[in-house]
């Protein structure tokens, strides 16, 4: 008996088995179709400056910084059997205020939003075990809130809606047929939404950075 050809056969089928077990839970994803993603991670505003009116003169012009926020969300989409995917995403996003640059104020507050969005996503390597995937999306920051104390003075239920848009790239990964998991870096931007309310008002640029992770259902 010829062992050595015995043993290059075993390896053969035993490396065809491996590479069937490891492709089998992505077939359903290869084939496209509707999805559900969810998702959840940390969010980073990026400081700004306030320029603001009226009431709240005392800190126009002012540097603000953020402490490290939450970020969560879904999505429904679409991929197409070209690695192309369409999806229509829903994020939410808050941040405390850290500090203002301004003297002699103990401040205190935080910012809130609501987007959605119209995405386009990309998967080079669509159909494989990892998935990179890259994309962006134009939307509406519909909801922004802004809260402030400075000292003892409340100057909360600032809101305003915005035109936004966001980049991100991530990785996917087949866990099982209908089933993945994806982490994802995105920034998010409304370019220059003006916060008010009945007695003042908030100019910021407000971008945002987020890492996140998340499951990607296929219901095929």
């Amino acid at each position: 008996m010829n062992f050595q050809k015995l043993n290059y056969s075993y390896n053969s089928f035993y490396a065809f088995v491996c590479v069937f077990i490891l492709l089998s839970p992505i077939a359903s994803f290869a084939e496209g179709g509707l999805y559900l993603k969810g998702y959840g991670g940390v969010n980073y505003t990026v400081e700004n400056d306030f320029e603001t009116g009226d009431a709240l003169d005392l800190i126009d012009g002012s540097e603000v910084e953020y402490e490290t926020g939450q970020v969560f969300g879904f999505s429904v989409g679409y991929r197409m059997h070209n690695g192309l995917a369409f999806e229509v995403d829903y994020s939410t996003r808050a941040n405390d205020i850290e500090s203002i640059s301004v003297e002699n104020f103990k401040v205190q507050g935080d910012i809130e939003s609501s987007a959605i969005m119209l995405d386009l996503v990309y998967y080079p390597s669509y159909g494989s075990l990892f998935s990179p995937y890259f994309g962006g999306g134009l939307g509406l920051l519909k909801d922004i809130d802004a809260n402030l104390k400075l000292n003892e003075d409340f100057f909360d239920d600032f809101n305003d809606s915005s035109l936004a848009w966001q980049a991100f790239a991530g990785l996917n990964f087949s866990v099982l047929e209908n089933l993945s998991v994806f982490g994802e870096a995105r920034f998010f931007s409304g370019p220059a939404p003006e916060l008010e309310n009945d007695i003042a008002s908030i100019d910021i640029d407000y971008n945002n950075v987020s890492l996140m992770v998340g499951l990607n259902f296929s219901l095929n």
